[in-house]
């Protein structure tokens, strides 16, 4: 194999790595996201880990981060708590944050997020 292929690989290999990283922050910010709104919306715990399972899914769709803070934004209206939108994507911005720190620690390196 050439240098340059075997630097290639190695490029593409980080990437993924990288990919996979902050997909799992992701889905761990989703269910903390969702265990913030069940809190502030009073839902039984049941009802919560439902919640979290609906965000997750949410995550996988394309612009995933976008419909998640959407969603949990029209939920909290929807149940008549007057709560600015920005408070939701400030939330959900620092539990992706703090998922990435403790993935970090668990011996990974800490993914690049992107909220948009």
């Amino acid at each position: 194999m050439y240098p340059s292929t075997e630097r290639q690989n190695g490029i593409e290999a980080q990437f993924s790595l990288g990919q996979q990283l902050l997909f799992r922050a992701q889905v761990r910010r989703a269910r903390r996201l969702a265990a913030w709104a069940a809190g502030k919306r009073r839902l039984t715990p049941s009802q919560a880990s439902e919640y979290a399972d609906v965000l997750v899914g949410l995550q996988m769709e394309p612009r995933g981060n976008r419909l998640i803070v959407d969603r949990v934004y029209l939920d909290l209206v929807r149940d008549g708590l007057d709560m600015p939108r920005a408070l939701v994507e400030r939330e959900a911005e620092h539990l992706l944050t703090l998922a990435e720190a403790e993935i970090g620690e668990a011996g990974a390196p800490a993914p690049r997020h992107a909220l948009a």
